[in-house]
């Protein structure tokens, strides 16, 4: 039987988990999409900064490529599945949660826009469309593992997170370590 004081304590620990994940993934998002070319400091005061700006308005356009093309179509729906995973989590349950489906569309638009208006990348539709389907497929992801295991929903939340703050971590750990990419290549 499980002690009163348990219940309360567990739900905290379990919820700052949840943040922390949260919070990391925010962080790598932004690091891995809208400064992957520059960084923050050299964004705001580095007059000789990084300068790139294009508009790509008809996805998949560049198909010759297609290997190329294929990785990095998978690479940012991989990169946006944990938003998805993340927002169905919190949202199970609740009406009208479908409507969170268009948070991922939100979030790639806006990091779109922003590589354009700052001039640190290009503004690509294929990216739009592939970051949206990477976060829907996140988000039905959950739902698939929420009816597998429709009777022990506590279970597999507790374990999600714990597994995601894991992962979180060791993603922090490279985030603090530095953004040499080169010395990550080596490995990949």
């Amino acid at each position: 039987m499980k002690n009163q004081k348990d219940v309360p304590k567990r739900a905290k620990i379990l919820r700052f988990l949840f943040l922390f994940t949260a919070v990391v993934y925010a962080l790598s998002l932004l690091r891995l999409s809208l400064f992957k070319y520059v960084s923050l400091p050299e964004l705001l005061f580095s007059p000789d900064r990084y300068f790139s700006r294009s508009v790509q308005l008809i996805p998949f356009a560049d198909a010759v490529h297609s290997r190329r093309l294929l990785i990095q179509c998978a690479e940012n729906a991989i990169l946006y599945f944990p938003l998805g995973f993340l927002l169905s989590m919190q949202t199970a349950g609740k009406r009208k949660r479908g409507l969170y489906l268009l948070i991922p569309l939100i979030v790639s638009l806006t990091i779109e826009a922003l590589q354009y208006a700052l001039a640190i990348g290009a503004l690509d539709t294929a990216d739009i469309v592939m970051n949206t389907l990477g976060g829907a497929v996140g988000f039905f992801a959950y739902d698939v593992l929420l009816l597998v295991f429709r009777k022990h929903r506590e279970k597999l939340d507790t374990v999600l997170t714990v597994c995601m703050s894991l992962v979180g971590a060791v993603c922090l750990f490279f985030y603090l370590i530095g953004t040499n990419w080169s010395v990550y290549k080596q490995f990949f």
